[in-house]
């Protein structure tokens, strides 16, 4: 049987097609790579080319689930499709034929942030004895949304079916390395299992000096969730009682109560919320936060949980709608400034050559 540590594709060109069936022990005439996870379930994983791009299909037989991730475009899960009472619906949004020519990298599916998520104003902090100025990507104004999520990755395939992407700051962005104090590897693992889908995050500081990082995922679910939904009929909860107090969508290092017309803890009507905030004091069960997003004309809910090193999220209601986002964060916006202002804003520090768990986020039914 062959091993899946020799299963390993980079963003350069993939042998096609690529055959791997790990249940069977051979090579059928696909490009697929099989696994039977007990009796029941499987999951199924293609690497698919679409011109130069590679977007990776995770299949769920059982379940008739399929998610679809593109590879070289940020690690970005973008494509969703659940079966519910004999329909499917695709619960993230993008543009369409996004695996075909992918753009607006922080608009579509669910783009992952990193080394920082959210804003650093003016791109400007300073770590050590060094002064960084980073690329002011929001219209000139401040930094926003790290430097992985509109470039390749590295792919593999783990030994239990997860598909695994790899960014390492020096190989795939060398040029960034400059702008941040210390080389850095982060890991997502994804499964998708029924209905579900599981991201497994890890951070390696792979450089000399200690680094400062935040992570963050800023998925865009859909709207109503599908058809006939009725957007007038979508409710999001959120179990927050803090929010951190904005100038400009930045920080002032005020935690404050959250005020009544931004309470999320009960279910609200998304069609009545006009909302780009950052909650914290977030409740956890057995170290599980629980955020709901639920379409009541379809019956269906969405619920995106997370482990307790996410101790943000931010609720995003774009001011073109169609979608909401609820983004689970390890740290607040413009943490790193925040961080050397001596405020806790959840900023956190490797030193070099160590590795950590970096959190878990669950996409769920239910």
């Amino acid at each position: 049987m062959p091993s899946p540590r020799n299963c390993c594709y980079d963003h350069g060109p993939i042998p096609y097609p690529v055959i791997i069936d790990y249940h069977q022990g051979k090579r059928p005439r696909s490009c697929v790579a099989t696994w039977h996870l007990g009796a029941v379930e499987m999951a199924i994983v293609e690497l698919l080319r679409y011109g130069k791009h590679t977007v990776a299909r995770l299949r769920d037989q059982d379940a008739d689930t399929q998610a679809l991730v593109h590879c070289t475009y940020g690690f970005n899960l973008y494509s969703w499709q659940v079966r519910f009472r004999n329909r499917t619906y695709d619960l993230l949004k993008s543009e369409d034929h996004f695996g075909e020519h992918p753009r607006s990298p922080s608009g579509n599916g669910t783009p992952l942030l990193f080394p920082f998520p959210n804003r650093i104003a003016g791109g400007r902090f300073r770590w050590g004895n060094k002064t960084y100025q980073l690329e002011r990507n929001e219209r000139g104004i401040n930094a926003i949304h790290g430097f992985v999520l509109d470039r390749p990755w590295s792919v593999r395939i783990d030994e239990t079916g997860r598909l695994q992407g790899v960014f390492q700051l020096s190989r795939h962005a060398p040029s960034l390395l400059q702008r941040w104090p210390s080389d850095f590897r982060l890991t997502c693992a994804i499964r998708l299992s029924g209905t579900n889908i599981e991201f497994v995050f890890r951070v390696a500081n792979v450089g000399n000096e200690p680094l400062p990082w935040g992570l963050g995922m800023h998925p865009y679910f859909r709207l109503p969730l599908g058809l006939p939904g009725d957007e007038n009929q979508c409710f999001v909860q959120v179990p927050a009682g803090a929010i951190w107090e904005l100038e400009q969508f930045l920080p002032t290092g005020r935690v404050l109560p959250v005020p009544g017309e931004l309470d999320l803890r009960k279910p609200r009507r998304l069609s009545e919320l006009r909302l780009d905030h950052v909650y914290t004091d977030l409740e956890f069960v057995d170290n599980w936060c629980t955020c709901r997003l639920e379409d009541r004309a379809l019956g269906l809910c969405v619920t995106v949980k997370f482990d307790s090193i996410f101790r943000e999220v931010v609720v995003y209601t774009p001011p073109t709608r169609g979608s909401v986002c609820i983004e689970p964060y390890t740290c607040a916006t413009n943490a790193i400034n925040l961080h050397t202002a001596n405020i806790d804003a959840g900023l956190r520090v490797l030193e070099p050559g160590k590795e950590t768990y970096a959190g878990t986020i669950l996409f769920q039914i239910g």
